[in-house]
């Protein structure tokens, strides 16, 4: 029979179906089956006309279970998975024992995505609110307008000037409007006659008369 580490044959790694009990008497025995089924094939084919002679398989020959269906397909089924079970000697004695002891890698596990660590390079400047003093909390004082303003405020909306020959307007009712004008705006204390006098005769080159005995002012009335 041809050596089974010669480069020149070819071999068929094939999956047979024997009986468990013929079997367990070959192991027993020492019988290497592989090369007694080839040599068996080979008497029964007879000389090959290519010249080609018998041989042995090679070492490894893979024995189906006990009870195993003997239609098989013609190709099997390239396994995916990374776990693959181990092949077993038909004609090693210790290849159970060796497939006990093997050790299986444990499936990875996916690590935990850990969150990125805070630092002074990846941390951005943070928006403090602006500070407000004690002072800034307290509402604010109104501006106060001054008396020329005051009066000018006044007379732009509750005074129009008069063509000549007009009636004119009491210093009395010029008053009261004065000071109705200055208590719907929130201006207090009022002022006094004499300032509104001094600020109509000065501001607006307002002229006093005398209409019908009442002491008014000349060329003006009340909006």
């Amino acid at each position: 029979m041809t050596e089974k580490n010669d480069p020149a044959v070819r071999w068929q790694p094939l999956e047979i179906w024997l009986r468990a009990d013929l079997y367990e008497r070959a192991r027993e025995r020492g019988i290497d089956i592989g090369d007694l089924c080839n040599r068996a094939l080979a008497e029964a084919l007879g000389p090959d006309p290519r010249g080609v002679q018998s041989c042995a398989p090679p070492p490894s020959v893979i024995i189906a279970r006990d009870g195993g269906s003997p239609n098989l397909p013609a190709a099997l089924p390239v396994p995916t998975t990374k776990d693959l079970h181990p092949v077993i000697n038909a004609e090693d004695p210790s290849a159970s024992t060796k497939v006990k002891l093997a050790k299986r890698h444990p499936a990875a596990v996916p690590q935990p995505h850990l969150p990125v660590p805070v630092t002074k390079e990846n941390t951005p400047p943070a928006v403090l609110p602006e500070k407000v003093t004690g002072a800034q909390r307290q509402k604010k004082p109104p501006v106060k307008k001054t008396r020329h303003e005051l009066m000018k405020m006044f007379f732009s909306t509750s005074v129009s000037r008069e063509d000549e020959g007009g009636e004119g307007t009491s210093k009395d009712a010029m008053y009261d409007a004065f000071a109705r004008w200055c208590r719907e705006h929130r201006i207090l204390p009022v002022p006094d006659r004499r300032a509104l006098t001094v600020a109509l005769k000065n501001q607006f080159a307002l002229q006093e008369t005398e209409i019908h005995g009442v002491p008014s002012w000349m060329g003006v009335r009340l909006i």
